[in-house]
């Protein structure tokens, strides 16, 4: 069934890209506890899916990506389209729409648990590195990555058993339609319609 294999294949896609983003989250997580300038501004951005309730997130971001928002005009001045693409009703462009949307939501739950991981490695050990000269990514690599390895690892584990767990919000933004099902929504779609 083409459904299912375009399900499975968004799952995996959607487990890759949750894969390959988790390095970056635990950067940008380790970034905001060095307080790097901007860290407040971009601690709110990344926070703001989860001080809203889910459907509001997802209505301001159909709003967004919709036909009069504005990252679907500027998709169309980048790509020069003679049109303003529909993000979220164009199989060209829904899958990536919903993986961009999962991967701004899942942000501020990684940002939580890095955050709260940081700031339990002790200062001396950082300034002593800070001492002897270490620049950030020696720091990030070998001496923080090592000391909160259990969170890592972690982490790691229920990302692989998250696999098919992964919607994406698949629902909330396009009900599966346009080549997005992943797995689970196309199990849910299968039980409320058969």
């Amino acid at each position: 069934d083409s459904d299912l294999q375009f399900a499975l294949k968004n799952t995996l896609l959607t487990f890759a890209i949750l894969f390959v983003s988790f390095p970056f989250k635990v950067l940008v997580s380790y970034f905001i506890y060095k307080k790097v300038p901007g860290h407040k501004f971009f601690r709110v951005v990344f926070f703001l899916p989860t001080i809203i309730m889910p459907l509001a997130v997802a209505i301001i971001f159909k709003r967004m990506v919709g036909v009069n928002g504005f990252i679907a005009q500027a998709i169309q001045n980048w790509m020069h389209l003679d049109y303003v693409p529909e993000l979220l009703a164009d199989s060209r462009f829904a899958n990536i729409t919903v993986l961009l949307h999962m991967i701004w939501l899942g942000f501020p739950g990684d940002l939580i648990i890095w955050g709260g991981t940081f700031t339990r490695i002790p200062q001396d050990v950082l300034e002593s590195a800070q001492i002897d000269g270490v620049n950030w990514w020696t720091e990030f690599t070998k001496i923080v990555v090592p000391m909160v390895w259990p969170t890592v690892s972690l982490q790691m584990v229920l990302l692989v058993c998250g696999l098919f767990g992964a919607t994406g919000n698949v629902w909330l933004l396009t009900q599966g339609d346009y080549g997005t099902h992943t797995i689970s929504s196309w199990m849910y779609s299968q039980l409320y319609s058969g």
